[in-house]
């Protein structure tokens, strides 16, 4: 009976550090399954803010594009007025007696 009863506590002992250390594998886990629920949802708001500014500056691109066209047209004109004041200054200039300058 004692031969029993010590093997009794033997096999306590065993199951009680057992369980201890599954409790103890257990609140790691936790821990960790927390903490990357935490890096998920961290993420999440990281891929929602950069979408967020990708849009904006998508925005910003589309509007300088639209400012560079303008810009272009602008230049156009004023180079086509530029031209067509030379050349009638030009023209003006030839047809001009320049008897004067003699």
């Amino acid at each position: 009976m004692k031969i029993e009863q010590s093997d009794d506590d033997n096999k306590k002992e065993y199951c009680n550090v057992q369980l201890h250390m599954i409790q103890d594998k257990k609140k790691v886990s936790e821990t960790s399954v927390s903490d990357r629920e935490v890096a998920i949802e961290n993420a999440k708001e990281g891929i929602a803010k950069s979408t967020e500014e990708i849009a904006a500056l998508r925005e910003g691109i589309s509007e300088l594009d639209k400012m560079v066209l303008e810009t272009t047209e602008q230049r156009k004109n004023e180079n086509e007025d530029f031209k067509e004041k030379m050349a009638s200054d030009t023209a003006a200039w030839l047809f001009t007696d320049h008897s004067f300058f003699s």
